[in-house]
């Protein structure tokens, strides 16, 4: 559809049906709302600069960014790894809400930093940021023929000169083996067997176990009976180095940033403050940039809990973010609003509007009154305001006809109804209902920033059980996390419960995500051969993106497992949404242990939500016992699947061509705006709303993993914008 063959009636339809402000935090690097380049504007630039003067050989440094809750530390991150991206100068990893247990943190920080550096289809292989680092590298290490030649190198001598550049670090040469077979699938493709050696490199330079017979094919050195994998921490380090090595070849610096540190606990920040020292000490040429609330950041230090030489290294260059002045906090708006209007540009109706008053459909008026109200302003209120002001004009639309909203516009002036609906506990309760599935939809738009891993998913489980165990809604009276000696022991966790009866049961709980056969096998052979067995057995795994792979003898053990008395085995198989639930309570539960979890009571004034009244709100909607592997853990009766399988609801195709009619003519539009027009279109049962939303989520979550368009997640719904020509998220 064409500019001049949009009305004024669509641009009322997309008015009342999307709100441009319901978004007021960055959750990664693809969000974007109108970016405003003068807000933090120093700030940015020195951050660039930093990454600069790195990677022209200035050795590595660390970056902390403090700040409070929604000044726009995560927006400041989001908005350097955009520049990476246009400017081809760096190579930025944005990773938030990284959990894994203490011994383990650097083993994941690898992991997830792998996962985003790679994606998790080998088909996307050859378009990802770590192929892409492996040709920058080969191109500034092959001198070039002429000035104009653009052929790439043959495979054979870039493979070569890639094997030279890795083993100027990694002498030994597993590193450089694993990424020449990573860059020649990348390159040509080929059989199933180049495609399982890509896969397993990849498996391999994140951390995993690979097993005996692939480690052979890539010509591994140091490989184990059970198959090969990273030995330690130095190893974990040593792959962060080759490719911080890798960046530094081409100018190209690794820029490693970790958002919301503060949301961890101590002994997980500790961990990870120690790890990111050592890296510093001995990579050259990256920067690590570590974010998080000025007060808990400040905290650490003076605990011990960051040890002293960590915070200086990680501490070596300071960036505090203030709150906006009155003109940012209008650019902010503005910006926004552009966005929105930028389809309606052509509407005569509209432009008289406009020359009246910039704000439209906000005003002038409002937004003068909100800024007298202070001198400075947090990012997340100015948007908060613009939030519930346009909320007030659609239902002033709602309340009348187009053509009356559009001539009374902006209304009467009134004093805004701050009177609450509702009790306090109504409203914490409808935020954190909603903020959690926000979280959850983040991860599965985003879903390399959650890559599978079993110590990730018995560490989330564990922190959340904690929080459980002693209530007399729950079964559960206590949790333990087995301790590693010289055997593996047979479960990650034990869970202690009691029966109506009072009587105590036991349930052991086994995380297994690996594509290493015989490592499996042997995961469940310890479960099955468990010397002082507990009364049930739980194994977990995470079957939709890691399904358990197994030998012949691990299926046998698994029939045995399964043979064993009624309830004394049980295979809960994860689906993806299953894990994200387990990231997004504890996450969000983290977001309010600093801050940054907040509602609005009375409507239009924030107020913070403690981290108690955070779990309290998720006991009182069992949002525990809702997640199936909880459930399993939480009560005696629990019944573990691997998660409801809906659909059918509406034709997926039908679907997608609503969704990109409406992007044909409009920038953004949300998910419920498409799933109202689907029923009215479609004359299906509106009684059936939350259903049809959900289906609509999910084909829009498709559309953008394939880039058809992006998708934010905000509050319960989803966000849809149309990429700008030559834009990219």
């Amino acid at each position: 559809m064409s500019k001049k063959s949009i009305t004024t009636e669509e641009f009322l339809r997309a008015f009342q049906g999307t709100n441009p402000f319901s978004k007021n935090r960055v959750s990664g690097a693809g969000d974007f709302e109108g970016d405003v380049p003068t807000i933090h504007g120093k700030e940015f630039k020195q951050l660039v600069q930093r990454v600069q003067r790195v990677g022209a050989g200035d050795g590595s440094s660390g970056l902390l960014i403090l700040g409070g809750a929604g000044v726009g530390k995560s927006h400041l991150l989001a908005r350097l790894a955009r520049w990476a991206e246009s400017k081809g100068s760096a190579t930025v990893l944005f990773l938030h809400n990284i959990v894994a247990s203490p011994e383990r943190m650097a083993r994941y920080l690898l992991r997830a930093s792998v996962s985003v550096l790679t994606g998790l289809r080998a088909e996307g292989y050859a378009r990802s940021e770590l192929h892409r680092l492996l040709r920058r590298a080969i191109r500034a290490r092959l001198p070039r023929r002429t000035k104009t030649a653009t052929r790439a190198p043959s495979i054979e001598l870039a493979a070569k000169a890639l094997d030279a550049v890795i083993r100027e670090i990694d002498d030994r040469g597993d590193i450089a083996r694993a990424m020449v077979a990573f860059y020649r699938f990348g390159r040509e493709g080929g059989e199933e067997a180049a495609r399982g050696r890509a896969q397993a490199a990849v498996q391999w330079l994140s951390g995993d176990s690979i097993a005996r017979d692939v480690s052979e094919s890539l010509g591994l050195a140091d490989i184990e009976a059970e198959g090969a994998a990273l030995a330690d921490d130095a190893a974990v380090e040593l792959v962060f180095r080759v490719l911080a090595h890798l960046g530094a070849t081409a100018s190209y610096p690794l820029v490693l940033c970790v958002d919301q540190v503060d949301n961890l606990d101590d002994a997980k920040v500790a961990a990870m403050s120690q790890f990111l020292q050592v890296l510093l000490d001995h990579a050259s040429q990256m920067l690590v940039v570590v974010s998080g609330v000025k007060q808990s950041m400040l905290r650490f230090r003076e605990e011990g809990i960051i040890a002293e030489a960590a915070w200086d290294r990680m501490a070596q260059n300071r960036l505090e973010l203030a709150r906006i002045d009155e003109a940012d906090a209008r650019a902010l708006i503005k910006a926004r609003l552009e966005h929105f209007m930028e389809p309606f540009g052509e509407l005569p109706k509209l432009n008289v509007k406009r020359r009246a008053d910039e704000l439209f459909p906000l005003d002038e008026a409002w937004l003068k009154d909100q800024l007298s109200l202070q001198a400075e302003f947090r990012s997340r209120d100015v948007i908060t305001w613009a939030d519930d002001r346009w909320e007030q004009q659609q239902e002033r639309l709602e309340a009348s006809d187009g053509n009356e909203w559009m001539k009374s516009w902006p209304g009467a002036r009134v004093e805004p109804n701050r009177k609450a609906h509702g009790s306090l506990q109504e409203a914490i309760d409808a935020a954190v209902g909603m903020k959690l599935v926000e979280r959850i939809n983040e991860r599965v738009l985003q879903p390399s920033a959650l890559p599978p891993d079993a110590d990730n998913m018995a560490t989330l489980t564990l922190s959340l059980l904690e929080l459980c165990r002693g209530r007399d809604e729950y079964s559960i009276v206590d949790v333990k996390r087995s301790v590693r000696g010289k055997r593996f022991p047979a479960c990650d966790l034990l869970v202690t419960e009691h029966r109506p009866d009072h009587s105590k049961v036991t349930t052991g709980v086994l995380f297994v995500s690996t594509d290493n056969a015989t490592k499996a096998t042997k995961a469940l052979q310890r479960l099955l051969d468990d010397p002082s067995p507990s009364d049930h057995r739980v194994l977990v795994t995470d079957e939709e993106r890691r399904p358990l792979l197994s030998g012949a003898k691990g299926k046998q053990h698994l029939a045995a497992l399964k043979n064993l008395r009624k309830g004394a085995f049980v295979h809960c198989a994860m689906q993806f949404e299953g894990h994200a639930v387990l990231d997004a309570l504890y996450g969000l539960i983290a977001s309010a242990r600093v801050g940054d979890l907040e509602v609005e009571y009375p409507r239009g004034r924030p107020r913070r939500i403690m981290e108690v009244e955070a779990i309290e709100s998720l006991h009182r909607q069992g949002k525990f016992a809702e997640q199936v592997l909880l459930r399993e853990l939480l009560t005696e009766d629990g019944q573990v699947s691997g998660g409801d399988e809906k659909g059918g609801i509406i034709d997926d195709e039908r679907a997608r061509q609503t969704i990109a009619a409406h992007l044909a003519w409009r920038l953004c539009l949300t998910s419920q705006q498409v799933t109202k027009e689907l029923i009215e279109l479609d004359h299906l049962q509106p009684t059936s709303f939350e259903d049809i939303h959900g289906e609509i989520k999910r084909v829009a979550q498709g559309m953008h993993s394939q880039g058809f368009l992006h998708a934010t997640a905000v509050n319960d719904g989803l966000y849809l914008q149309l990429l700008h020509k030559g834009q990219s998220y």
